[in-house]
């Protein structure tokens, strides 16, 4: 700028001072003319009215030299009527016959005597030609001005003044530019800090009232751009942290596999490094039949729903395929979203729910084929004896127990699923529940031969004294039916590192440890004729750990095959029962997830 200032300066300067040269030097020569001629005919009128008042030819020779001699710049000629030159005061000789002749053109300018005279340039002098009488004609000039030196002196002034002006121009320019270059630097510093974020208002004040208005405009204008700037970022920081903190696993790209926003929980769904900068979808996903399926819904644009599972996380997703146009103005590539919602535990209660049907018909199963095989037999009339009418409805009895047995602890587990927390709460002695419990299997117990103790002290807890005793008759059961004759069970009750615990311990069976993981897995037995002899129905150990965890307590089972088993039931402290993981100590996380699932998916 400051550059094209400085040439368009000097061009307007020089063109500036090269017309008022050659104006002022038309103007001189007009002026000095007009002076001229106007002393011309001033000294021809003086020196015609001499040469009126001669009367002989000496005379009129005597006038002229008069007004010519010594000098060259002042000529006179005198001719006839008829163009002879008579008198010529260029001529050493004046007046000595006649010398030459005027010019035609000389002739047509003169008038009639009286009249005023022709003023006319010829070559470098000014004429002054009129006629005296009618047989005398008056020729006067004067030498026009050499205006050469002027000139050059003008020149030399002109040059002299441009270069002065030209420094002056140069200077007063620079300082101009600069200050404007200046406040072009100034609004830019404060563009590039507006589009970083940070907002600083210009000082309004300058000395050139353009400049001024200028960064007030600019100021609202940066004002505005700041807030929608500033209202963006919030928008998106907000998405940033919504994607951040979901727990599903969201990825965005273009069709192309330009991956414009992903999470962390996608990466770590993937097993992959959070990309920093510009990254592909190959780049997270290594998957070939998922890249494949990504490609499917990118040609058909048509939601897809599939089950992934994670090798790097060993969990099972489900994932959401969509893919959305974006406007067709903004010239932008088509959108893709992957959505990953972890149903890890959604399909283990599935699995569970379909193996508990299962189970459960198969359990009935059994029971009913008997009830209907002997009825069948009774409505036959093939049974006659009463003996064996009687072992027939002995049979449908026990079957149909069985039964009631079997539907009763499915209702009653079901009720037990249906309950996230306990609603009453009172104060229950386990040292005095286990004295109850062991009254009431005492019967059971000397049937099978098996010896019942009972040690420890007063333990009190905050729980459900009718669930709390469901729990501990069914492990009392348990360890009467899988006992050996001459067997023993002991039910223990005491506090241990500051907190209330119940132990049931046999010297029965044991359980091989292959078993232990899955001892509270619904309809698992260890040994299923045993069970079917004992009556057991496999649902008594998950009714037991579905107690422990709405009393938020942790049940602990150790067993030596052949030797005898013992649970352990450990009771949290109330201030933090809350926070402490219920349930089976030996349950595997993708189980606790399964029983979390299961509370809120009945």
């Amino acid at each position: 700028m400051y550059k094209q200032l400085v040439r368009q300066n000097l061009i307007i300067i020089a063109a500036g001072l090269l017309v008022f040269f050659f104006l002022s030097v038309a103007v001189t020569n007009f002026v000095n003319r007009r002076n001229l001629q106007s002393e011309l005919v001033y000294l021809s009128d003086i020196l015609a009215n001499h040469i009126m008042a001669t009367d002989t030819d000496d005379e009129l020779r005597s006038a002229v030299n008069e007004f010519t001699e010594g000098q060259k710049w002042f000529a006179v000629v005198i001719a006839t009527s008829l163009g002879d030159i008579v008198v010529d005061s260029g001529v050493d000789a004046v007046g000595d016959g006649v010398l030459r002749r005027l010019e035609d053109f000389e002739m047509e300018k003169v008038g009639l005597p009286g009249n005023a005279g022709t003023v006319y340039v010829n070559g470098s002098r000014i004429y002054y030609i009129c006629a005296l009488t009618e047989d005398m004609i008056l020729r006067t000039s004067i030498t026009l001005a050499d205006n050469t030196n002027f000139i050059l002196l003008g020149m030399f002034i002109l040059v002299a003044v441009l270069i002065v002006l030209l420094v002056v121009s140069i200077t007063l320019t620079g300082k101009a530019s600069a200050r404007i270059t200046q406040a072009f630097d100034n609004i830019g510093s404060h563009l590039r800090l507006t589009a970083k974020g940070r907002y600083e208002e210009i000082e309004e004040d300058h000395r050139y009232e353009e400049v001024a208005q200028a960064y007030h405009a600019i100021n609202a204008v940066n004002n505005s751009i700041y807030q929608y700037i500033t209202q963006i970022s919030a928008e998106r920081d907000k998405l940033n942290y919504i994607i951040e903190n979901i727990n599903e696993g969201l990825i965005l790209s273009g069709v192309s596999g330009r991956i414009y926003a992903v999470n962390d929980r996608a990466c770590e769904i993937f097993g992959a490094r959070r990309p920093e900068g510009e990254a592909h979808l190959r780049d997270i996903i290594s998957d070939g039949e998922f890249l494949r399926r990504l490609q499917e819904e990118t040609d058909t644009r048509a939601e897809m729903r599939f089950d992934y599972h994670s090798a790097a996380q060993d969990k099972i997703y489900l994932v959401t395929l969509n893919c959305f146009s974006r406007s067709p103005d903004d010239g932008e590539e088509d959108m893709v979203s992957v959505v990953l919602y972890d149903i890890t535990a959604l399909r283990k209660e599935e699995r569970i729910k379909a193996d508990f049907i299962a189970n459960a018909s198969h359990e009935l199963k059994t029971p009913i084929t008997s009830i209907s095989g002997f009825s069948e037999l009774l409505l036959s009339g093939l049974v006659t004896k009463p003996e064996d009418v009687k072992k027939y409805v002995t049979n449908i009895c026990e079957e149909a127990a069985v039964m009631r047995h079997t539907v009763e602890e499915l209702l009653y587990l079901s009720k037990l699923d249906y309950s996230d927390e306990l609603t009453e709460k009172e104060e229950v002695d386990l040292y005095a529940l286990a004295s109850v419990c062991i009254g009431n299997h005492a019967a059971a117990a000397e049937r099978a031969g098996v010896v019942m103790e009972q040690r420890g002290k007063k333990a009190a807890i905050s729980g459900s004294e009718a669930l709390l005793e469901h729990m501990l008759g069914n492990l009392i059961d348990n360890a009467i039916k899988y006992n050996k004759p001459g067997g023993r069970v002991t039910v223990e009750t005491g506090t241990a590192k500051g907190k209330k615990f119940v132990r049931v311990r046999d010297t029965g069976l044991g359980i091989k440890p292959q078993h232990l993981d899955k001892l509270f897995e619904r309809f698992y037995r260890v040994e299923n004729s045993r069970s079917r002899d004992t009556g057991g129905t496999g649902l008594g150990l998950t009714i037991v750990n579905k107690i422990c965890a709405l009393h938020h307590a942790q049940i602990e089972v150790k067993s030596r095959y052949g030797r005898g088993t013992s649970f352990t039931v450990t009771f949290a402290p109330p201030a933090s029962a809350a926070g402490v993981p219920a349930g089976n100590k030996n349950q595997t996380k993708q189980e606790a997830e399964a029983a979390k699932c299961s509370k809120n998916n009945p």
